[in-house]
């Protein structure tokens, strides 16, 4: 490396130490960055002292002025320290270690090629390998899903219709919890959402973090951090020794578990197919698989298996239509007049299919012309039947309106039915009554009719 001599102190020093400038010729200036800073300090207190302003005393920070090498040499005493590379957000403001910022501006072109460098690179120049962060996480968390499986009973994973809108990755469903399997206790604005949607399905919820970051994570009252330590020891207790030993040594055999992880997936999708089908007696279709609570999703399942029908044939089911009963006109009329005296009405599209009910909506249209038409040949008025279900659903809607008068003594406005979940929506109110003068004159007309 070459020297230079700095033209304010004088003093000959790499050129690694001298302030970066792409228009000077070489890309460097003479002037070294302790003299830069100096001199802008100088400016400041000018400037300030123009305006009558005080600035606060000058405080040298020792490590903004490390060598290229000392940098380096820190990632490196991380690495020892802590038994992995660090990531930029140990960084942030850890005690005793310069900020990642000072890494992103000394080392602002280390790649060899035309992308935007990242932090992996400036890890590749201390001659860290980085930790491939995708495989750690699967791997860490196949771990937790073992872990689970050894410490309660009724484990979950990644189910549906347990949250609403979310797919947690574990459930246990006796302990009314969710556990999260994370690398860190890192924040992200995903992970704000998924808390907050279990604490208002009323599960609490924990984070099971392989290592700590030194920045914490989501700060909330109702969240427990477990970090693997405490996994660790609690796996030791119940005489989990090898699981506890590969927990341990989970970063530098992440690489290993591929085909373990593979195997798992499949043995616990196999087992929920099974029991939806001993449930179901027959082989549960791919659309019913998503309405059912705890089933893996269909994406889990092709993601796996590649295909539906390669997890049946796995599981040593039978696949498609040769569980399915062939067409019997009084077995599908008797199911749909079941159903309809249950539920009190009309059922809908969707609660056939989901009603466990032996065919689907394809046999009611293809031979009935319809689940109305079925109905309708069976002796069902179904048109006083529709007419009373809608009749139904306006007197909820007016009953809630109602209700807002009552509680507020006004009638509800725009903004109201816009913000009040309770509410029906504003367009509905004016396509139904008109305006919402009208809508008033008969509430209080039916309110004085009453009493």
């Amino acid at each position: 490396m070459g020297q230079r001599i700095c033209s304010q102190c004088k003093v000959s020093k790499p050129i690694s130490e001298m302030v970066k400038d792409k228009s000077r010729r070489g890309g460097i200036r003479n002037i070294c960055k302790p003299c830069r800073r100096l001199m802008s300090r100088k400016m400041r207190e000018k400037y300030a002292a123009t305006d009558g302003r005080e600035i606060g005393v000058y405080q040298e920070k020792p490590l903004a002025n490390l060598s290229d090498e000392e940098l380096l040499s820190y990632l490196v005493k991380f690495c020892e320290e802590y038994g992995r590379p660090p990531t930029s957000v140990d960084l942030d403001g850890l005690d005793g270690y310069p900020h990642v910022r000072t890494y992103y501006r000394r080392f602002t072109d280390c790649t060899e090629t035309d992308r935007t460098r990242n932090w992996n690179d400036i890890l590749a120049l201390a001659g860290i390998t980085p930790l491939d962060i995708d495989k750690v996480w699967i791997a860490w968390e196949y771990l937790v899903s073992l872990a689970c499986e050894k410490l309660y009973r009724d484990c979950l994973f990644q189910p549906a219709n347990v949250v609403p809108q979310s797919r947690p990755d574990i459930v246990v469903e006796s302990e009314n919890l969710i556990i999260d399997a994370a690398t860190s206790n890192y924040v992200a604005r995903h992970k704000k959402e998924q808390f907050k949607k279990a604490l208002e399905a009323g599960y609490r919820v924990e984070y099971w973090c392989l290592y700590k970051t030194t920045k914490k994570g989501i700060d909330e009252e109702e969240l427990t951090y477990v970090f693997s330590n405490e996994i660790i020891k609690k796996l030791e207790q119940a005489g989990e020794d090898e699981l506890a030993e590969n927990m341990t040594k989970l970063l530098e055999q992440y690489e290993q578990y591929a085909e373990e992880i593979i195997e798992h997936r499949k043995q616990y999708i196999v087992g929920k197919l099974k029991e939806v089908y001993a449930t179901f007696k027959r082989t549960p279709r791919m659309d019913e698989l998503i309405l059912l609570k705890g089933c893996p999703s269909v994406s889990q399942i092709t993601k796996v298996f590649k295909t539906y029908n390669a997890a049946l044939e796995y599981a040593g089911l039978p696949i498609g239509r040769k569980t399915i009963r062939l067409y019997d006109e009084e077995v599908a009329v008797q199911d749909l007049i079941e159903l309809t005296k249950k539920i009190g009405r009309v059922p809908t599209y969707k609660e056939v299919d989901t009603g466990n009910l032996t065919y689907s909506t394809k046999v009611y249209k293809k031979y009935f012309g319809g689940i109305r038409k079925c109905l309708e040949k069976q002796g069902f008025d179904v048109e006083t039947m529709l007419v009373q279900q809608k009749q139904q659903k306006i007197n909820v809607r007016f009953e809630k309106i109602k209700d807002f008068y009552l509680q507020n003594q006004r009638m509800p406005n725009a903004q109201d039915y816009h913000l009040n979940k309770q509410l029906p929506s504003h367009n509905w109110v004016l396509a139904y009554y008109g305006s919402m003068a009208e809508l008033e004159k008969i509430l209080m007309k039916r309110m004085f009719v009453r009493k």
